[in-house]
């Protein structure tokens, strides 16, 4: 399995996180998939200046 895209840069262009299927990780180092590709994603800066 290979990561294509980094939340990191799918921030700075979040088009291209679009029809890819999000990987996410647990605190213990475990690994899911998701099964249904990206559709759209919206980037936030919070109040602080976080992202979210």
């Amino acid at each position: 399995m290979q990561i294509d895209l980094l939340w990191e840069d799918a921030v700075q262009e979040p088009e291209r996180a679009v029809g890819m299927y999000l990987v996410t990780a647990d605190a213990d180092g475990g690994f899911g998939t998701h099964p249904t590709p990206v559709e759209s994603l919206e980037v936030v800066t919070l109040a602080g200046g976080e992202l979210r």
